[in-house]
């Protein structure tokens, strides 16, 4: 620009060839940001929509969308992937709003019947969100979060590298979110060290160790006073079987388990 305003047959109006297209430019990703915050945000008021249905899970949504992020910078993913992890986050239980609320309150243990219905709100999340194009990223997310690592989650019986890796990530948000806070079927929350312990617990058999790990590097897992130490995890068997696993996703792998008891 410099050299061109120098230019005896040019003047200060060459500088206008330059600036133009940066002004347009800088308007256009302004626009741009403007917007993702807007979908951000409405994204967020959904999520709040549906946590607000249980006085218990208030900003759960927003916790998880935290947690979940934090982790995958952890396991350093890539920018689209942690764009993915924030708004899936944000709405992995969106699939809830389709919940009755006398299963999605009960304090007791939910029956046979109750669970089925539970167990279904990630496919019906997926559906909500599937019509929404710029949200295809976070289908998997949504639709998987339950899946164990073992085989024997839900809704479609997914195991180890077959679930998609970021709905592993938001697994070991998800489950020490909901540990650490009350809960109608659990008043008292557990302490980040007692969460921590369960997550290890369970680590390549309900959760992805490598999650697991991640997650025990956040700050998050701040105060447990050896991370590194390995725990024994209760003894659960493959499910191969389609209705043994069926039956294990229903009547709970580890009863009184909090790590097992996350819906």
């Amino acid at each position: 620009m410099a050299r061109m305003y120098e230019l005896p047959n040019a003047g200060w109006w060459t500088t206008l060839l330059f600036g133009l297209p940066l002004f347009t430019t800088r308007v256009a990703y302004q626009r741009f940001v403007d917007m993702r915050d807007m979908f951000t945000q409405t994204i967020g008021a959904l999520a709040e929509a549906v946590d607000k249905r249980d006085p218990f899970t208030s900003k759960h949504s927003q916790r998880v969308r935290t947690i979940s992020v934090d982790i995958g910078r952890e396991l350093r993913v890539s920018s689209a992937e942690l764009e993915a992890l924030e708004w899936g986050g944000l709405l992995h239980d969106v699939g809830k709003i389709g919940v009755p609320d006398s299963i999605l309150l009960k304090q007791e243990r939910l029956s046979r019947e109750e669970r089925m219905i539970m167990n279904a709100h990630p496919v019906l999340g997926a559906e909500i969100i599937g019509a929404v194009k710029k949200l295809e990223p976070e289908l998997p997310i949504i639709r998987h979060h339950h899946e164990w690592y073992n085989g024997s989650g839900y809704p479609d019986r997914l195991m180890g590298d077959d679930i998609p890796y970021l709905a592993r990530i938001l697994h070991v948000a998800d489950a020490f979110e909901a540990m650490t806070a009350s809960r109608p079927y659990r008043i008292v929350p557990l302490s980040a060290e007692q969460a921590v312990a369960e997550l290890r617990k369970f680590s390549g058999i309900q959760f992805d160790p490598m999650a697991v790990d991640a997650f025990c590097r956040t700050s998050w897992a701040e105060g447990v006073p050896d991370p590194g130490r390995p725990v024994e995890p209760t003894p659960i068997p493959l499910l191969g079987d389609r209705a043994a696993r069926a039956a294990h996703a229903f009547d709970g792998p580890a009863p009184g388990s909090p790590a097992a008891d996350i819906f």
